[in-house]
């Protein structure tokens, strides 16, 4: 049949020319590709002796030097995670990363640090995590360190509680986002 009669064709689409069916098979092609990640697309960055391998579907990574990047949670994600800072102190070691978490996270919103040993990328790292001093429920800063190469990377929540009685949009962490995010980790020295 000609796709210029106006004829249904078996599957019931109607066609009155070429150039229609051309535009919807465009149009098709263009949602699929319309810069959605497919799930289980791999993307990787690099600071430093760290690389980093994330899934394109869950994290978005933006680049802001050399020594730092942030991964941005997308679609869904973005309502159970905040993004993420990864920066790279050259010379530092894991002893400075209670200084930093407590420099980060202010005293005035925010209590005593409290760290923990945890691994990334096959090395002993720290996780040092801060609640606030508010009454209401508030999610708790976070920030992860692990040295290679000589240097200090930190992994911290884009997170901040300025003011106890102000919705400021912080959300509590998902952890297997975290967990995810920590095992696409490598240290190559």
């Amino acid at each position: 049949m000609s796709l210029a009669t106006g004829i249904p064709n078996r599957r019931g689409i109607q066609f009155t020319t070429a150039s229609s069916k051309s535009r919807v098979v465009a149009a098709v092609l263009m949602l699929m590709t319309a810069g959605v990640a497919c799930a289980g697309e791999r993307q990787s960055v690099r600071i430093g002796e760290m690389i980093i391998v994330t899934d394109a579907s869950i994290w978005h990574s933006e680049r802001r030097s050399e020594e730092d990047v942030i991964l941005h949670p997308v679609g869904d994600h973005a309502r159970r995670h905040d993004a993420v800072r990864i920066f790279r102190r050259v010379g530092g070691n894991l002893a400075d990363c209670l200084g930093l978490a407590a420099s980060t996270w202010r005293e005035e919103t925010y209590s005593e640090p409290r760290s923990h040993a945890i691994q990334i990328g096959g090395r002993d790292a720290i996780e040092v995590v801060v609640h606030t001093r508010c009454r209401n429920a508030t999610p708790p800063g976070s920030m992860a360190c692990v040295g290679g190469g000589g240097d200090l990377y930190t992994l911290e929540l884009v997170n901040r509680v300025t003011s106890c009685r102000a919705y400021q949009g912080v959300l509590f962490a998902d952890p297997a986002l975290r967990d995810g995010l920590f095992a696409g980790i490598t240290l190559t020295r």
